[in-house]
């Protein structure tokens, strides 16, 4: 169907049922089923509306279009101009009526046809069964919109209908029948009359069924259909008179309206909301059709046409399509488009269906209103800046914090960029987690991300961002807005502030002496590890009960700010257990428990903080150290005076055997013993077993003051408890004396091993790390500590060669890299990790870096770090391939001996450029090497590569060389094209072309070709000159050839005759450039000068010398075209005589002074037989 469903009409309305009376039982069946009514009319692209509609009013006409009311005159009379007749005249429409026997059409001022005013046509249709008919044909392809008054009977023998006929040769009928299950059926949408139809039915009618109403039908086809013609048929109401039998029944028409197909727009309008557009953002246009020059009245007769966004250098992209489409009785539409990148965009409107008159005929309104002369062009913005801002300016260490990422297409960010952002997002001034540096992506379509990351130290947490791509324009090219809106200046600093976990509570020993007071050490930690230090300030009180206690500068301490620690004395003058405890915290801690305790230990959630006091102990503390370091350590051996406030030597100037004993605390497990004075604390004294109850006995020598020297060793990590113990015998009977001391022994650094050799650009290679100790052996328990989460191991990479401006450090990536997780110290395993996916992007030499994460091993403060060194350890890396693309010599092929192009890129395993692969003096020292081009594939056997086979190591820059020497050339001059002959690169270290692209060359074998010519000695001689090529069974004019060009100089003239054929110097030629188009050319030879007639004899010097190698007899100099390759056999005299080489240059001989037959220009001609 032509119309496609547009339109939902009102139901009809009317006053009679209208089966047949006839038919009783199925009339008063109907009758019944129709009174339930009514039904909905759901028909396309049409709608009825009747007079008893609320709002029923008859067809109203647009602007342009034209309505035939009848008013004055017959139908067909020319009295006034709203006839058929004078529509007719003025080319708008032409009309016919049929009129079957006893019919009529007439004018007439008929009243009760509400809606009719004045005079309609009357059409009756006679009893004769042959329907009478209007039929109105619109000019110029049809109308686009339909509308008129019918007032008809509704009856289900359709003997009253209308057809509108399609442009697309589709036609709809619609009927005045009311059968239920025909769509088309008008009657068959309305309620009935329930009362009347029962007295049609019980009278037989019979003073007639046939009952009248008023239709007010439109018609409205699918945009870009024209209704052609309109039909309006009447014939005679079968069953509608009396007792049933036929009746003649009228049909009336009024208020014809049409669009006035000679009617056009004055200008079209084109308009956005604004002037400015991001690239890749939908812009949307709205095109708009004017009647006039101040588009006061709109054109609503409907086009179509087609909308363009063009820029140099730009793409647009149209996502429901580039034509816009104006419905019939609409004046306006929308498209939307977009375009990348930035740049000026030049919107223009063509092709409209109909023709605008006014001159522009497109006003423009690139966010303005439209007038004429406006500028049609619209600003499309690139990435201007970047906008990074959190909902607050600052927050609490060890919380998430959410920055959010903007793309702005201008200054104010009133439009934003949505066509896709990439860049690495990194914060500096504190540390994160997952990873201070992150790569984000916004999108295509959208204009924002967001990236998470926890402050887990306090201080500035500064955002910045690079490698954005594209790059933003604008500078600067970020904005901050920390907590508030985004603006240029702004600060980009976060503020973490530091928070209380808890407060750990440590003394030097568990066991202490009466006589010593015992000094407690009091430390805020920002968080449960304690890497992070509290250091805003802290008061409180220290107790401590099971003893008496004093204390000699008060119970109270204060954390000054900026400290993160402070001690606590406490005099602890009785034997027993002393409890210690805080309280009145100033500042309460968020983890739980509040208090760390470490009696002679580290501090650790849920340690004791009770330190047992004695009479007698040996004292001593190992610092923290460097596994495997000799550490000096004094040992004290102290007692208590008779008052327990005054401490004496136990023993002076003696030497005792003190049992020293090992256990691990973190790991709790090891294999290694530690040593005290060279002395493994195990039973078989082994240095490669672990520590184990029995421990040893190590004699220490202490002075007059009862103070002894040893040293302590551990060749593993971790933290230890080191005990010792002394039992007195003899005169000392009775004395038992211990002391302890806890310690860590950390990691002197990291090494580098198994290093994969020679590794390529892109792919993986392998690397083990070992956490080692001061002897530079692997410290076995590095990995087994209880999990800190900032112990991690960070690997780094950097670039040693090459050096220069060139140079470039590629991306290294891999696990612990820094675009992966840190490495969790869990991952090593006898002190050692292998990583074997790490990867590096570039040419050159490069070093490997492992540093502890956190900076503090087990919170000692002390860092590990190790390396490769500085010079390039790692490597040579090359190229992981070669790509190869070929330029073609001319165009889309290349003739077999001619130079073509050849670039060759050194791609790694991403497929992308390495760009150190560079031959240049911006780089030092050069890793590009020389490489040699060979053809190989199907057709490679068909010739050879004659030149071009070697390119320099010093042709390749930033990765990339060509070479536009290298020459196929066939074995065979009669060889079919090929597309087979690929272009192979190899370099000396043995990268290849052969796993990546390699270019084609598309070959074909040619000849230029030029026959014999004459012409008038009047006027210049054209010659034509054909580039050809050989087919497979023979020589063909080479279409695709737009390339080749003959310069003049190397034209040989010789052999000038006169018109008796003698030798003659008496007049020259000369010649002009020979250019070829689409395989076909010519070569213009100047009138002899002066007049004459005769010949003289051309040949091309396609060669590289001064000589022509042409059949001529002479060869005077010429210049060389350099277009050998174009040379074949061109004949056998002279020169040529047995030569059977394909290398001659063509030649043939001009005439001037014959016309006919071909010269002649010839105007008309008849033959008569």
């Amino acid at each position: 169907m032509a119309a496609t469903q547009t339109r939902v009409g009102r139901a009809l309305e009317r006053t009679v049922l209208g089966a047949k009376v006839t038919a009783w039982l199925r009339g008063l069946a109907f009758a019944l089923l129709m009174a339930v009514g009514p039904w909905s009319h759901v028909e396309a692209g049409w709608n009825a509306y009747t007079s008893s509609d609320a709002g029923f009013n008859s067809p109203t006409s647009y602007a342009n279009e034209r309505t035939i009311d009848f008013s004055t005159g017959t139908p067909v009379s020319a009295a006034a101009n709203n006839t058929l007749t004078t529509e007719q005249t003025a080319g708008r429409l032409t009309f016919s009526t049929s009129t079957a026997s006893g019919a009529s059409f007439t004018q007439t001022d008929t009243t009760g046809a509400t809606g009719m005013s004045g005079k309609h046509v009357k059409i009756s249709s006679g009893t004769s069964g042959t329907a009478s008919s209007l039929t109105v044909t619109f000019a110029n392809g049809g109308t686009s919109y339909v509308a008129f008054d019918w007032y008809l009977g509704l009856k289900d023998q359709n003997g009253a209908y209308v057809t509108f006929n399609f442009s697309d040769g589709t036609s709809q009928t619609l009927y005045s029948c009311d059968t239920s299950s025909n769509s088309t059926c008008l009657g068959a949408y309305v309620p009935s009359n329930f009362l009347t139809d029962l007295f049609n039915l019980l009278t037989l009618c019979l003073f007639g069924c046939n009952q009248l109403d008023t239709v007010y039908l439109t018609y409205l086809p699918a945009t870009g259909i024209k209704i052609t013609s309109v039909t309006f048929y009447n014939n005679r109401c079968d069953g509608c008179g009396f007792l049933g039998f036929p009746l003649s029944q009228d049909m009336y028409v009024d208020n014809l309206i049409y669009v006035d197909p000679t009617v056009a727009p004055h200008h079209l309008e084109v308009t956005t909301a604004s002037n400015s557009a991001a690239a890749g953002g939908t812009i949307t246009f709205t095109v708009k059709s004017c009647a006039d020059a101040a588009c006061s009245t709109l054109f609503t007769t409907g086009m179509t046409g087609t909308l363009s966004l063009t820029g140099s250098g730009m793409t647009p992209t149209y996502p429901a399509g580039q034509t816009y489409s104006i419905g019939a009785r609409s004046s306006s539409t929308t498209l939307s488009a977009s375009i990348t990148p930035s740049g000026t965009a030049t919107v223009a409107l063509s092709a409209p269906s109909i023709t605008p008159t006014g001159s522009p005929s497109v006003y423009c309104g690139i966010g303005v209103a439209a007038a004429s002369g406006n500028a049609c062009t619209i600003t499309v913005l690139g990435l201007h800046h970047l906008e990074v801002t959190t909902v607050s300016s600052s927050g609490s260490m060890n919380s998430a914090v959410t920055y959010t990422i903007k793309a702005c297409a201008d200054a104010a960010c009133s439009t934003t960029y949505t066509s896709g952002v990439t860049g690495t997002f990194t914060i500096s001034g504190v540390t994160v987690t997952p990873s201070a540096s992150q790569a984000f992506s916004i999108g295509a379509g959208s204009a924002t991300t967001t990236v998470s990351v926890t402050p887990t130290s306090a201080g500035t947490a500064t955002v910045s961002l690079s490698g954005v791509s594209p790059a933003p324009s604008g500078s600067p090219s970020v904005y901050c807005g920390m907590g508030g809106a985004a603006a240029s200046g702004n600060s980009c600093g976060y503020t973490s502030n530091q928070t209380l976990d808890h407060v750990e509570l440590t003394t030097g020993s568990s066991t202490n002496v009466t006589c010593t007071p015992v000094t407690y050490t009091v430390k805020a930690c920002g968080n449960a590890a304690c890497s992070t230090l509290y250091t805003t300030g802290l008061t409180g009180t220290l107790t401590v009960s099971g003893v008496t206690a004093n204390y000699p500068s008060g119970q109270g301490f204060t954390i000054s700010n900026g400290s993160s620690s402070t001690t606590i004395s406490a005099a602890l003058t009785t034997v027993g257990t002393a409890t210690a405890a805080l309280s009145g915290l100033s500042v309460t801690p968020f983890g739980s428990p509040s208090v760390y305790c470490g009696m002679g230990a580290a501090a650790t959630s849920g340690g004791s903080c009770a330190v047992s006091m004695v009479s007698s102990a040996l004292y001593f503390t190992v610092p923290n150290h460097l596994s495997d370091a000799s550490q000096s350590v004094t040992v004290s051996a102290v007692q208590s005076s008779n008052n327990a406030t005054v401490c004496t030597p136990a023993f002076a100037s003696v030497s005792k055997n003190v049992t020293f004993k090992c256990t691990y605390t973190n790991p709790t497990t090891g294999t290694l013993p530690v040593r005290v004075g060279g002395s493994a604390l195990n039973a078989s004294n082994s240095t490669a077993a672990a520590c184990d109850g029995t421990g040893r006995a190590v004699s220490l020598s202490f002075n007059a003051s009862g103070v002894a020297t040893t040293t302590v060793q551990y060749a593993d990590v971790g933290q230890m408890n080191l005990t010792g113990t002394y039992t007195g015998s003899g005169t000392d009977a009775g004395l038992s004396m211990t002391g302890s001391s806890s310690f860590i022994a950390s990691p002197a650094s990291f090494a580098f091993s198994g290093i994969t050799a020679a590794p390529v650009a892109g792919s993986t290679f392998s690397a083990t790390v070992t956490a080692k100790n001061s002897s530079g052996n692997a410290v076995p328990n590095f990995g087994k500590e209880t999990a800190v989460t900032t112990d991690y191991v960070r690997i780094s990479w950097a670039k040693a060669k090459p050096t220069g401006t060139a140079a470039v450090a590629g991306t290294f990536t891999g696990t612990g890299t820094g675009g992966s997780p840190y490495i969790s110290s869990s991952s090593f395993s006898s002190g050692a990790v292998t990583l074997s996916d790490l990867k590096w992007t570039e040419v050159g030499l490069g070093d490997l870096t492992a540093t502890l994460v956190s900076g503090s091993y087990l919170g000692t403060g002390t860092t590990v770090t190790g390396t490769t060194g500085a010079a390039g350890a790692v490597g040579p890396f090359i190229p992981h391939h070669f790509d190869t693309a070929v330029t073609q010599g001319c165009s889309s092929f290349t003739y077999s001996g001619q130079p073509y192009t050849v670039q060759i890129t050194a791609r790694n395993a991403l497929n992308a450029t390495t760009y150190n692969y560079d031959g240049t003096a911006n780089t030092s020292p050069n890793y590009a090497k020389a490489v040699t081009l060979s053809a190989t594939g199907a057709g490679a056997g068909l010739g050879s590569l004659t030149a071009g086979t070697s390119v320099s190591a010093s042709s390749f820059g930033a990765g990339v060389a060509s070479s536009t020497t290298p020459t196929f050339t066939f074995t065979n001059k009669l060889t079919s094209p090929t597309s087979l002959v690929t272009m192979q690169a190899v370099d000396t270290s043995g990268v290849s072309s052969a796993s990546g692209t390699q270019g084609s060359v598309t070959l074909r074998s040619g000849r230029l070709n030029v026959s014999n010519a004459f012409g008038s000695e009047k006027s210049s001689l054209s010659v034509p000159v054909q580039a050809q090529y050989w087919n497979g069974k023979a020589w063909v004019v080479n279409s695709s050839d737009s390339c080749t060009s003959v310069p003049a100089a190397s034209v040989v003239l010789t052999n000038y005759l006169d018109y008796k054929g003698a030798a003659t110097a008496g007049w020259t030629t000369t010649a002009s450039v020979v250019s070829i188009g689409s395989g076909n050319g010519s070569l213009t030879l100047s009138a002899p000068s002066p007049t004459a007639t005769g010949s003289v004899d051309f040949a091309f010097n396609l060669g590289t010398t001064t000589t022509d190698q042409s059949c001529l007899s002479s060869h005077p100099a010429s210049t060389a075209a350099s277009l050998s390759w174009l040379r074949a056999q061109n004949g056998s005299s002279n020169s040529c005589s047995g030569v059977l080489t394909y290398d001659r240059d063509p030649s043939a001989r001009a005439t001037f002074g014959v016309y006919k037959p071909e010269s002649t220009k010839t105007v008309f001609s008849r033959d008569i037989y």
